[in-house]
């Protein structure tokens, strides 16, 4: 994933939180895999969250440049209790020091643009 299908993917999930009422609290785009973690009230569905931030993502970027963003079929999710939440936090503000080789860079067309 590039820096624009990144941005697509962060819009989406902006996007989805507001329409699902989920707070989203840290977010981690790499090239091949995306952390989120947020709040929500027990009462709400999250399989519409990620739906719809999945779904909206792949729609904005696949718009731009089509098969530039596929989705897994899955995703996984788990509750923290609220004293793992500092941790969790630190850890996905980290992914770009564990993963320096995913970090989304720009695409040849925007490279391109900028010159």
């Amino acid at each position: 994933m590039n820096l624009d299908g990144a941005a697509d993917v962060l819009a989406a999930i902006a996007e989805a939180s507001g329409r699902c009422k989920v707070r989203t609290l840290r977010t981690a785009v790499m090239a091949d895999h995306v952390h989120v973690l947020v709040s929500y009230h027990p009462s709400t569905r999250l399989a519409d969250f990620i739906r719809l931030a999945k779904a909206g993502s792949a729609f904005r970027a696949n718009r731009r440049s089509w098969g530039s963003l596929r989705w897994a079929r899955g995703y996984y999710v788990a509750s923290l209790r609220k004293t793992d939440l500092p941790r969790v936090d630190r850890y996905i503000a980290r992914q770009f020091e564990h993963h320096p080789g995913l970090v989304p860079r720009p695409s040849h067309e925007s490279a391109a643009a900028n010159r």
